[in-house]
């Protein structure tokens, strides 16, 4: 293009010996690996990621010549390459022949995906993937459990959700899918924290074949800094006890500012601890005996 030859031998060779780059033009695709590309993208491979499928029992067989136990079988597909050993006082070492290979795949499983701790007021998003196994197309229903904690967020039409003043509803929300043979479906499901403080969310998906609950522990925290305020009282127990019935604390009893829109603390984020120490050397670390 620029007026320069090369050899034909030099034509998509992965080399650009025109300024422009005419040599390796129209050339196919080259199934080669791009380091730096591969560098910025990985994903490194941690063992929380996966379900834990490894296998170990350790036994005391008895008079009997067996022993029964159960196991908890992972919702993934798994296959296992079950061996074992055994000893005794009498026969000595003795180890399985042959391994025994076993491979389970659970019909019909539910992973539940959602944050652990959020703001109050804050919309999150509960993300809710079934898996179907099974040889034949099966319907399924989702429940979201009710709970005073949170609220679930209703979707309008063509996604539209007011983020600010959205339409939401306190009692379970039920939501039917299906899902084709070998295949699986994902279902969102929005809810919003209504009180602070720790909500237990229950999520329970049912078909014809089986059915699965799973209950996550949501912390709701109040936004904001936390500001701390200390009071102080000294007892005299030379003449006798004390007996209390009022301490007067620096924080007021309703956070209203009159006139005014901002509020001196949240809602139901107010709390108080005690301590108590004797002598006369002062407050002394918590973790000091």
């Amino acid at each position: 293009m620029d007026g320069t030859c090369y050899r034909s031998q030099k034509h998509c060779d992965g080399y650009r010996d025109c300024a422009d780059g005419s040599d390796e033009s129209g050339c196919p695709p080259q199934n080669q690996i791009n380091i730096p590309e591969f560098q910025r993208t990985r994903i490194n491979r941690i063992k929380k990621m996966y379900d834990n499928t490894w296998m170990w029992r350790d036994v005391n067989i008895g008079p009997l010549g067996h022993y029964i136990f159960n196991i908890p079988v992972p919702a993934a597909p798994t296959s296992w390459i079950i061996t074992a050993f055994g000893m005794n006082s009498a026969s000595g070492f003795g180890l399985l022949q042959s391994p025994v290979q076993f491979s389970f795949t659970k019909p019909f499983s539910m992973v539940v995906e959602m944050p652990s701790k959020c703001n109050f007021g804050e919309q999150i998003g509960i993300r809710i993937t079934i898996f179907n196994y099974f040889h034949l197309e099966i319907e399924a229903v989702i429940v979201l459990g009710s709970s005073p904690y949170y609220k679930f967020v209703h979707v309008e039409p063509f996604g539209d959700v007011k983020s600010y003043d959205p339409r939401t509803s306190s009692e379970e929300h039920h939501h039917l899918i299906f899902i084709k043979s070998g295949k699986s479906a994902v279902v969102y499901m929005p809810i919003v924290a209504t009180i602070i403080g720790v909500a237990n969310v229950t999520i329970m998906a049912k078909s014809q074949i089986a059915k699965e609950i799973e209950t996550r522990t949501l912390t709701i925290k109040a936004p904001g800094i936390p500001q701390y305020r200390h009071t102080s009282f000294l007892l005299d127990l030379t003449q006798g006890a004390y007996l209390m019935k009022y301490l007067d604390t620096n924080v007021t009893e309703s956070p209203i500012v009159p006139y005014r829109d901002d509020r001196l603390y949240i809602f139901g984020s107010n709390k108080a601890t005690v301590s108590v120490t004797g002598d006369n050397i002062g407050a002394v670390f918590p973790t000091m005996p």
